[in-house]
């Protein structure tokens, strides 16, 4: 099988990840990629169901994204400027979640794939 969906899929996501401005319209870059990757990230034996490590990382990053819409809306919509910290504070959160569900797919996808681990020379 060709990887070329789940490159796509984490290019798009990095991208959306540590782009500056966060819309919904950028979540459905990768959301629409997802059916294709799932079946490589889900447990052998069980496709319905994610390993651990991809399931707590989508629960961190459902969270996040709670958290910073919680703090964005006060801001951005009630007009309250003294939330900009807890803006900035969530932000980051949310960037860190991101990282955290890439590095969870990434292993996981590995492990489905039977990659070995690179080794570097030095």
């Amino acid at each position: 099988r060709s990887i070329l969906p789940f490159s796509l899929f984490m290019v798009t996501l990095s991208f959306v990840t540590l782009n500056k401005v966060v819309t919904a319209q950028y979540f459905a870059w990768y959301l629409v990629l997802l059916p294709l990757v799932y079946p490589w990230v889900a447990e052998p034996g069980n496709a319905a169901a994610a390993s651990p490590g991809v399931r707590a990382s989508v629960a961190l990053w459902v969270l996040a994204q709670l958290n910073w819409l919680f703090w964005a809306y006060l801001y951005e919509f009630e007009g309250v400027e003294s939330v900009l910290p807890a803006v900035f504070a969530s932000s980051v959160l949310f960037v860190a979640s991101n990282a955290k569900v890439m590095v969870e797919l990434g292993k996981s996808y590995s492990r489905r794939r039977g990659c070995a681990k690179l080794k570097l020379k030095e």
